[in-house]
């Protein structure tokens, strides 16, 4: 969904910005959603707190799209504070490959299946 981004680069001067991820990007939205979804309110209501107000256009996309909810200028990004609690590399001390958790099961099933070459060659 997202070709490039800028969200989160080490060269920025707020601490937790310099570790965020793009997936953070597409978290925030998502998990502040259904925080509100969870304290009662609908999808659409909870869709027309979080998202509809960073909807903008964009000129290198050319079109309407979500903007990241920040505060500030490049280098001094601040996500802003009602999506701060949802930015998960700060929340859990840095982002690590969604691979991890299946790691011993993807092992357990190379050993009985046999080794693949792209497993040995990127995870081993």
């Amino acid at each position: 969904f997202q070709q490039r981004t800028h969200f989160g680069y080490p060269e920025m001067n707020v601490d937790y910005m310099k570790n965020a991820v793009p997936r953070d990007f597409f978290l925030l939205f998502f998990e502040r959603c259904i925080h509100l979804i969870n304290q009662g309110l609908s999808v659409h209501e909870s869709l027309e707190i979080v998202a509809q107000p960073q909807k903008k256009h964009s000129t290198v996309a050319s079109k309407i799209v979500l903007m990241p909810p920040r505060v500030g200028s490049a280098p001094n990004v601040r996500i802003s504070k009602e999506f701060l609690p949802f930015l998960r590399s700060r929340n859990i001390g840095g982002a690590e490959p969604w691979i991890n958790p299946f790691l011993d099961r993807i092992s357990k099933l190379c050993l009985e299946q046999g080794n693949s070459p792209y497993w040995e060659k990127n995870f081993n």
